[in-house]
């Protein structure tokens, strides 16, 4: 793909402050309401007492006991995005289902205390609430994950979800769901979303699942992957070629191209994923929201003469503690914008400022946000986002 044009997006109106007030009560009505199908997780994070100039070697580990630390934290895209909209001043609700084990009791009492709405969570008698173990490399890195989500997988049903939404009156707001349910819920849930007026947001949760977004594409306002996520997804819907990141690149005439000559090109990376993007444009999704961790994030849309792309820069962290849950904040961050009204581009960059601060926490949401400084970020990076358009 070649490009047509680029600009720079008009620059946003947002004052300090704007993005961010006390967390709304379940009677406002000044903001569209989110509603959150998907999963509810207790994680168990461990990580390895590693000198600053050691990676961690899994090798080394089988071999012995490592000294490190383990903690549980609350976990799951849903729940991380839910969380993630209380600190930045959004109501909640929840549609999952726990275990009646002290996993389940504890992620059920910490959304009571943080004001996260649950009469759509089924607690089921006997199961155990899904749990995904966590290791860290002490640079923040996940080096290993083992996940036992069965009663998402087995016990959450067409049926049952589509039930438990009816707990709560969300037509014409925003429906998120993620790749933690099967293919069938997720058709389900992302079809009666659209039938009520509501933007529908999927989160691929992990590379091995985002291919069970196929059957809800022409049901997705928002796909939001990382690269391999989205890349993944591509492949799955060209069964008999597949997608590859080479294939994928554009011709090098169309790489890092500046805006008027400022030096400030969009990265590479925004390009090498193009084909695999109009694939899921082509089977019915209206955006993709692409993550892409220091390169920034961009937003895809069709146009008449192509297809259309918002980059975000991604601001840098003051330190990483963990990138667990920065990708979950910046979707929580752009739901928050859109459910404001903004413009996409402008929840783009509350998006990208609220991923900034989750890399500086070890918990997966920061709790709380520094509410001025995302004001600001938010604000500065509206002025920096680059628009362009991609022909074939």
């Amino acid at each position: 793909m070649g490009i047509v044009s680029r600009q720079l997006v008009d620059r946003g109106s947002a004052r300090d402050g704007y993005w961010y007030r006390a967390p709304a009560t379940h009677d406002e009505g000044a903001e569209r309401a989110v509603l959150l199908v998907g999963s509810i997780i207790s994680d168990v994070q461990a990580e390895a007492d590693t000198p600053p100039s050691t990676s961690f070697s899994m090798r080394v580990a089988n071999q012995a006991s490592s000294i490190g630390k383990v903690t549980h934290a609350p976990g799951g895209v849903c729940l991380n995005i839910a969380r993630a909209l209380r600190g930045l001043g959004s109501a909640a609700s929840l549609v999952s289902a726990v275990g009646t084990d002290g996993a389940g009791r504890e992620l059920l009492e910490l959304c009571s205390r943080t004001g996260i709405r649950t009469e759509g969570v089924l607690t089921i008698e006997g199961a155990r609430t899904a749990t995904v173990l966590c290791l860290f490399n002490g640079e923040g890195q996940v080096v290993f994950s083992l996940a036992d989500v069965r009663v998402l997988d087995e016990r959450v049903t067409p049926a049952m979800a589509l039930s438990r939404m009816d707990c709560y009156e969300y037509g014409g707001g925003i429906v998120v769901t993620d790749g933690d349910l099967p293919s069938d819920v997720l058709e389900a849930v992302c079809r009666r979303a659209r039938g009520r007026g509501c933007a529908v947001c999927f989160d691929p949760a992990t590379v091995s699942k985002a291919p069970r977004c196929l059957p809800a594409l022409p049901f997705i306002d928002y796909l939001a992957p990382n690269t391999e996520e989205l890349l993944e997804i591509a492949r799955a819907i060209d069964t008999t070629r597949g997608i590859s990141s080479e294939e994928s690149r554009p011709p090098g005439r169309a790489r890092r191209r500046t805006v008027d000559g400022d030096g400030d090109g969009v990265p590479d990376v925004f390009f090498r994923v193009a084909a695999a993007v109009d694939a899921v444009l082509g089977r019915g999704a209206r955006h993709v929201l692409l993550t892409a961790g220091k390169y920034g994030a961009g937003l895809y849309w069709s146009c008449k003469t192509g297809i259309r792309l918002a980059h975000c820069p991604a601001l840098p962290a003051n330190s990483i503690a963990s990138v667990n849950g920065a990708g979950d904040c910046l979707l929580a961050g752009f739901v928050r914008g859109l459910s404001l009204g903004r413009r996409k581009e402008e929840a783009l960059a509350l998006g990208v400022s609220s991923a900034a601060q989750a890399l500086e926490t070890k918990d997966n949401v920061p709790d709380p946000f520094d509410a001025v400084r995302l004001a600001a970020d938010a604000r500065s990076l509206t002025t920096r986002l680059l628009t362009l358009t991609l022909t074939s």
